[in-house]
Order: C-alpha cells, then sequence, then structure tokens
C-alpha cells in the first residue's frame, strides 16, 4: 500500500478559466476560508477551454518540481453538474483533485501506483445556487479540508476505474514510433507524446506532415534551418522554428502525427 504522505500546506491551481472573470479569486477564498495558512501557488489559469488533454499534460509537466504533500486541483470540467465523479488522487507523494474526466491521465500513467478514491460523501459540497462551479463547491474545500489534515479515506470510496483519456501513448511498430501532438507552447512549440528514452542512442528519422524534420540538441543550433525538433526539458519530442511559432507558420495543431522510423546500424 502506498504511503500516506503528510500535506505540505501548498495547493496548486490549474484550469482554463482564464484571468477576466472571478472565478479563480472564488476557488482562494474558499481555501482560505478554511485554511488561512494555506500557500496557494498558480500554475496556469490558461488551458484551453474544455480541452482535459492540455489540462493533464500541463499538471503532469509541472507537479514533480514542487514539494511531496503538495495538494494539485485541477479543473478543466466540460461535464460538471453531470454525474461525472469527483476524484481525489494520491501519486507520488502528491495528491491531485478534480473531476473524473480523463485529466489526471497523464499522471496515472507515469510509473508507480496510485490511489484514488470518489468524492462522493455528504456534507462535501458547499451550499450553492448551481451545479456549474464544482471548482469552488467542491475541490476547493477539499483541498483546504485536506490541507489540514483529515485522513483522504474520509472523503470517499476508494476507487479502482478512473477515466482515462485515449491516444496518449505512442503507438508502436516494429521499427517505428508514431505519436500526435499534445500540446502547443506559448512559443508556438508543439509538444508530442514521444518520450525521448524511446530514442536515445538510436539511428532514426523523424516525420511530421509532409517534412522530414532535423534533429537538434538545442534551439540554437537550428538557427535558419526551419521546422526542426529536438528533446525538450520534459524528456518529450518537440517541434520548433527558431525564434518562431512553429504553430502559426506551419498550421500546428493539437493532435497532428508524428512518426519516428528507426534506422538500421547497418
Amino acid at each position: 500500500m502506498q504511503e500516506v504522505v503528510k500535506p505540505s500546506g501548498i495547493i496548486t491551481l490549474t484550469t482554463d478559466f482564464g484571468d477576466a472573470d472571478t472565478f479563480v479569486a472564488q476557488m482562494k477564498g474558499v481555501i482560505f476560508s478554511i485554511n488561512r495558512d494555506a500557500n496557494i501557488v498558480d500554475i496556469t489559469h490558461k488551458v484551453r477551454p474544455f480541452s482535459i488533454q492540455e489540462a493533464s499534460h500541463a499538471i503532469s509537466s509541472a507537479y514533480r518540481y514542487f514539494p511531496e504533500g503538495t495538494i494539485h486541483i485541477v479543473v478543466t470540467d466540460p461535464g460538471v453538474g453531470s454525474s461525472r465523479r469527483g476524484l481525489l488522487l494520491l501519486k507520488g507523494g502528491h495528491y491531485f483533485i478534480g473531476p473524473d474526466n480523463g485529466i489526471f491521465t497523464h499522471v496515472a500513467l507515469e510509473s508507480g501506483q496510485y490511489r484514488a478514491f470518489c468524492l462522493c460523501e455528504e456534507g462535501l459540497l458547499l451550499p450553492s445556487p448551481g451545479r456549474t462551479f464544482q471548482g469552488r463547491d467542491l475541490f476547493a474545500p477539499v483541498a483546504a479540508m485536506l490541507s489540514k489534515g483529515r485522513d483522504i479515506s474520509t472523503f470517499g470510496q476508494k476507487i479502482e476505474d478512473i477515466l482515462m483519456l485515449q491516444a496518449n501513448l505512442p503507438i508502436e511498430g516494429n521499427s517505428s514510433i508514431t505519436g500526435v501532438v499534445i500540446h502547443i507552447d506559448n512559443f508556438g512549440n508543439a509538444v508530442t507524446n514521444i518520450p525521448c528514452n524511446e530514442i536515445t542512442g538510436r539511428s532514426f528519422k523523424v516525420f511530421f506532415k509532409e517534412w522530414r524534420l532535423d534533429f537538434f540538441s538545442f534551439y540554437k543550433q537550428a538557427e535558419g534551418r526551419g521546422l526542426s525538433c529536438l528533446c525538450n526539458s520534459q524528456g518529450l519530442l518537440e517541434v520548433f522554428v527558431y525564434k518562431a511559432s512553429a504553430s502559426q507558420i506551419h498550421g500546428i495543431n493539437i493532435g497532428d502525427s508524428i512518426k519516428i522510423v528507426m534506422q538500421s546500424d547497418g
């Protein structure tokens, strides 16, 4: 059984709420009303609206750099108010709270076991005039109560069948790996789901749309070379144009396919 780690007092927020409305502030207000000593950190509120895939990638790329015991609230929730469950996940010494809609797929697919609980106990929800904001009415109070030491098993029944997004793992053939773009960052670089450890130390060619891409160790090496690729700081294959937006120039979208063809050393 995975050891339960004492909450650190840090609560992170990752949402698609943006910064034009008061949604994030309302969540923080609820947390502070329950635990005034909470330390709240905003990871990002610029996830594309309704993009569960992008939220899943965002939290998996950031959480490991926080201390163990950190509580991560992640909300991109087009199914809010429906029968979908709320979820509390313990993985790698971190706590994850959000909708059971596949948002923790990337975290769950990493090595190591996880424990998951349904947030379905009566009394967890705050009184509310509507069913459209469980980030504030469910996930924020659960995180705050957890940060004050409430036992994870008291929030709901342990579950084994959390929802997972499809097509999050690259497809391996006899001499090839086919992946997809899972994130486009603020610079227009296209991050794929192909781990660099799958190609390290091997000879290969990279094909993306109608291009064959040259592989580089860092961005500046590709100056003047157009669309290129490298292994990024998350250990994933990334498509880029040096000092330009690959996404805008070449019309790259999340879900676009990329293929690695392994070469014989002989």
